[in-house]
């Protein structure tokens, strides 16, 4: 017995494989019977259970059968042939049978059956259409099992004849489904069809979290091409790696264009961009995707912002591994291997496609505005019938588009990607080569799926005659995007291409009802339990879906579990359960992170942020785990508010700001450090107070949480989806987490509230030094940590006043009362050295040299980048120079400022008291002061709030080295310096050290502060 020529073309290669592996024959199983083949299908089963659908008047006898059958060799199955009511109804009785099994085989006959009575479908469903319907939903796997007209069957029931043709019209439907399906004419025959089918299921069964997720949830011709390849050989190795390729560049590039990134005067892009002419090999691909990942602003796909670069040691190995196996020819030695892995970490790194989805549109209805479209998620694509937008343009068949449910926003593919059904392939096509002439709008484009190696010619033609032509290998020209038709894209200006480029590349495609469909398509939710700890009785479905918990609406119950409908309820107050979902309830990594969460979140006393309901126990909790909190009145948060258009003032982000930071505040206290701020987790009430919740990254510092995985990032990825916009030096080993961990975090939260794309950047461009809040950005999102902001004290105190917006020029000053009889005066002193930024904005006005430093500041060169930062201490600036910066400044503030002697400084440094140090003297420590290289650099001012000196001024000891006027006792050109610096030992940091340089010295080390007599 053999599958339909459907099932053998959509059956897994690792299926076959398997079987062959085991040494049994399939056609023959039932008659062997051998010790042998019944531990072969135990080891490929393991774990592993089924729900069985079918109508008992005609296909009973089978299903029990079956279920013998299954049962001899040792697979669990779960049978759904009698209801006992209880509290839930049909429909929540079978999704909670259905939910605990990998998969589900439905014997579909000619007879309808019975049907629930309390549904509300039209037309009706029964049991195993309901069933069918259900599996679906939630994800399962379905095998569709059809007797032959020769099979013998029970009876034939007692359908009417609109059940008969409802039966009919959904067995067709099913036969035309993408399915795997077989057809028996007796019992032996369903239990080789069945055989067949187990190594595929238990295949899936046994893949890493990793896997099932590509293989359930990645773009379709890459979740195909990777369950075909991943097990196999050199060559199916070989296309998936270069496939791979081929579909990453693709959807960059695509992106790219649209946006406007390649938009560049460069003839290194124009010279990869004409490479889209010709037949590309992987190291194009490899080259192009390079090109396409810029650090940029928004893109549609914001994961591709610096994408490439942070996974170029991954994607370059990659590439030699292909190469190495072209060269090899025939051996393949231990090659095979390493390029199994490669391609693994390079999926790994892309998990955040499971959060796109790609459909394409098969059929369209411009009366009723809806479209069929295919949704190529996962290994198998869905059919569905959804609804347009109304202000959406009506697309064209075989077309794709690129979904983002989150922001319910899709954007075109074309002609990057091409839907081109045939009677082999029924798939997601990627472009090979478009040529275009513009003068004719004429072309050609060729295209290739992502699992053959066949191509199809599709001729550009201008739109006059694609109205007169029917075939289907044509593409009018004004269907291109303008960026890909424009002459700008090969050979133009910057300023050509974003003049061409498409204004809004995202647009609503869908009406509200469709984009509710899909989701639940594409994410579905596992139904929960109507009452949970026997206390919270959930209403309605899932708000939220996170990683690995999804958050319900809930009430608290007072009495017993209810054992009905009517049970009363004392109080009205809603509450947010967060439920562990059943598809990672087992993964022991998950379970403890869950346990954690909860006593980490208690931790975090602040009048501010939803405290755990105490009824809530996951870490004692072993059958459902649960979170809940107090429920704010709907479902606002600034998530929401910043989609839908709000902008927050300064005010306003400056409060969510110091809610997040007063919360790092108490996290440290307890040793523990947040992560991540996810806009999703702040909450609107109807005073508009804030609150925050969530905490899915709050861990702690010791590594105990990420002590079995090589990084702390993997660790995040199979817990957090906010893994991608964690700091950094997270993906390196880490054995703590440091102090200033968390501002990454915080500076990851500013970018979002100002509707800014999350990126860690090298530098920042001169232009933006005028704004604080793009320094203060900088300053927490910086790729070298030692130039962030080094606690959270520091960042509370800057954007209380941050530099640039708080005294005249950003200059913040302290008051020193001088009763010394050296100085015998009062003055004011500048709080922290003279910045980068303001010392910019003199150059700026007086036209003044800048430093070295800042004329490089696009440099990679180490020394440069690292003293570049607009709030770190200007540096490379001689006496002349300083000078004359006080002689600006005292014109700006109309106040006297100079530079000053050297026991005024040490007054500010100490008080006027015998003190070693400006903290007193306590030995020095990298928590106090920056000096002997521990920060690589200088550090932003006013880093060491337990550094300072009783005048409230910082960094008088470490970071640089501070001019005074006063000249050395020897006679020799020379002034004195005080305070140290970040290259020089613990030696110079007392007060009363002392070095000297040349007035014309300019070095890295060298800064300066002024001071101005008399009060404020």
């Amino acid at each position: 017995m053999r599958p339909s020529r459907r099932s053998r073309r959509t059956h897994s290669v690792i299926s076959v494989r398997f079987a062959r592996e085991c040494n049994c024959n399939v056609v023959k199983i039932e008659q062997k019977k051998t010790e042998e083949t019944e531990n072969t299908f135990l080891l490929l089963a393991e774990h592993m259970k089924y729900f069985i659908s079918a109508t008992t008047c005609d296909l009973g006898e089978y299903r029990n059968e079956l279920t013998r059958y299954l049962h001899k060799l040792r697979i669990d199955v779960e049978v759904q042939d009698e209801f006992q009511t209880d509290y839930r109804t049909i429909h929540e009785l079978l999704v909670a049978k259905i939910k605990s099994c990998d998969a589900v085989i439905c014997l579909v006959g000619e007879v309808f059956g019975g049907a629930p009575s309390d549904q509300q479908w039209d037309p009706p469903q029964s049991y195993t259409q309901l069933e069918y319907h259900i599996a679906r939903e939630l994800g399962k796997p379905v095998y569709l099992f059809f007797p032959k007209p020769d099979c013998p069957l029970q009876g034939s029931g007692e359908d009417s004849q609109q059940q008969r043709q409802w039966q009919q019209d959904y067995r067709a439907t099913l036969r035309q489904e993408d399915h795997i399906w077989y057809e028996f004419s007796s019992a032996s025959e369903l239990h080789e069809c069945v055989a067949q089918a187990i190594p595929d299921l238990a295949e899936l069964a046994r893949l890493s979290d990793s896997e099932r997720g590509v293989w359930l949830q990645f773009p379709t011709p890459l979740a195909k091409l990777f369950a075909g390849s991943i097990k196999g050989g050199k060559d199916e190795l070989t296309v998936l790696g270069g496939e791979t390729l081929r579909f990453l560049a693709l959807l960059a590039t695509h992106d790219a264009l649209l946006h406007g990134i390649f938009a560049a005067d460069s003839a290194e892009e124009i010279e990869q961009l004409e490479l889209l002419q010709h037949f590309m090999e992987d190291s194009d691909w490899r080259q192009l995707l390079r090109l396409s990942c810029p650090e940029c602003p928004q893109r549609f796909v914001p994961q591709f912002v610096d994408w490439e670069r942070r996974q170029a040691q991954c994607l370059d190995r990659l590439l030699e591994l292909l190469q190495e196996v072209a060269r090899r020819r025939g051996r393949s030695g231990d090659v095979v291997q390493r390029l199994r892995q490669s391609i693994l970490d390079v999926y790994e790194a892309l998990e955040f496609l499971e959060r796109f989805v790609f459909v394409a549109v098969r059929k369209i209805d411009e009366a009723d505005r809806t479209v069929d479209v295919q949704v190529l998620c996962g290994q198998r694509p869905t059919k569905l019938t959804l609804g347009l937008a109304a202000e959406a343009p009506i697309p064209t068949v075989k077309s794709v588009y690129l979904l983002r449910l989150d922001q319910r926003q899709a954007m075109s593919l074309q002609p990057a990607f091409w839907y081109w059904p045939t009677a082999s392939q029924n798939d997601l096509w990627g472009m090979l080569e478009l040529t275009l002439d513009l003068d004719q709008q004429r072309g050609q484009s060729k295209v290739a799926p992502f699992s053959e190696q066949s191509e199809v010619e599709l001729d550009v033609v201008p739109p006059s005659v694609a109205d007169k032509d029917s075939a289907e290998s044509t593409l009018a020209f004004d269907q291109l995007p303008d960026t890909w038709r424009k002459s700008g894209i090969w050979g133009g200006t910057r300023s050509d291409a974003r003049e061409d480029s498409v204004a809004s590349p995202a647009f609503a495609l869908l009406d509200d009802q469709s984009w509710d469909i899909l989701h639940r398509t594409v994410l579905p939710e596992s139904e929960a339990d109507r009452i949970v700890g026997g206390r919270f009785q959930i209403v309605g479905q899932a708000f939220h879906r996170g990683r690995n918990a999804d958050v319900y609406c809930a009430v608290q119950e007072t009495g017993e579990l209810p054992d009905g409908s009517n049970s009363q309820q004392q109080t009205p107050t809603q509450h947010a359960v967060h439920l562990l979902r059943d598809d990672v309830i087992k993964r022991p990594v998950v379970r403890t992170w869950f346990a954690s969460r909860a006593l980490r979140w208690r931790q975090i006393d602040h009048p501010c942020v939803l405290n755990l309901n105490k009824h809530c126990q996951p870490e004692v909790d072993r059958t459902r785990p649960f979170l809940a909190t107090d429920q704010i009145a709907g479902r606002r948060t600034l998530a929401s508010d910043i989609a839908n258009g709000r902008r927050l003032t300064s005010d306003e982000i400056n409060r969510v700001l110091r809610l997040a930071a007063e919360v790092c505040l108490i996290a440290h206290q307890q040793d523990l450090r947040v992560l991540s701020f996810p806009l999703r987790h702040f909450l609107i009430d109807a005073n508009e107070k804030i609150w925050l919740t969530g905490f899915d990254t709050l861990v702690s510092a010791d590594g105990g949480d990420w002590k079995k995985e090589p990084t702390p990032l993997d660790y995040f990825r199979g817990i957090s989806k906010d893994a991608d916009s964690l700091a950094p030096e997270l993906s390196r080993p880490l054995l703590r987490l440091p102090e200033n961990i968390d501002v990454f975090a915080l500076g990851a939260l500013l970018s979002c509230l100002r509707g800014l794309v999350l990126q860690s950047r090298h530098w920042l461009p001169l232009e933006s030094w005028s704004d604080p809040w793009e320094c203060l950005t900088f300053h927490c999102l910086a790729i070298a940590p030692e130039l962030r902001l080094q606690s959270i004290d520091q960042f509370l105190r800057l954007i209380e006043e941050p530099l640039g917006c708080c005294s005249p020029l950003g200059y913040p000053l302290s008051e020193v009362l001088n009763d010394d009889s050296r100085t015998k005066m009062s003055a004011v002193v500048g709080k922290y050295l003279v910045t980068n930024s303001l010392y910019h904005t003199f150059c700026q006005s007086r036209d003044h040299p800048l430093p070295v430093h800042l004329r490089n500041l696009h440099r990679e060169d180490h020394l440069y980048s690292r003293l570049a930062g607009p709030w770190c201490p200007v540096v490379f600036v001689h006496l002349d120079d300083a000078e004359d910066f006080a002689r600006w400044f005292s014109h700006e503030t109309g106040r006297i400022w100079r530079l000053p002697r050297e026991a005024e400084w040490e007054h500010v440094a100490t008080g006027g008291d015998e003190r070693e140090y400006p903290w007193g003297d306590e030995p020095p420590c990298p928590g106090l002061a920056n000096y002997d290289r521990h920060y690589r650099g200088s550090t932003v001012v006013g880093a060491f709030d337990r550094g300072r000196s009783p005048t409230g001024c910082f960094d008088l000891s470490g970071n640089v080295w501070e001019w005074c006027t006063d000249r050395c006792f020897d006679g020799a050109p020379k002034r004195v310096l005080k305070g140290g610096a970040y290259d020089f030992s613990v030696d110079t940091l007392r007060a009363s050290n002392r070095d000297a340089a040349v007035v014309l010295a300019r070095t890295p080390y060298i800064g300066f502060r002024l001071i101005s007599e008399g009060s404020h």
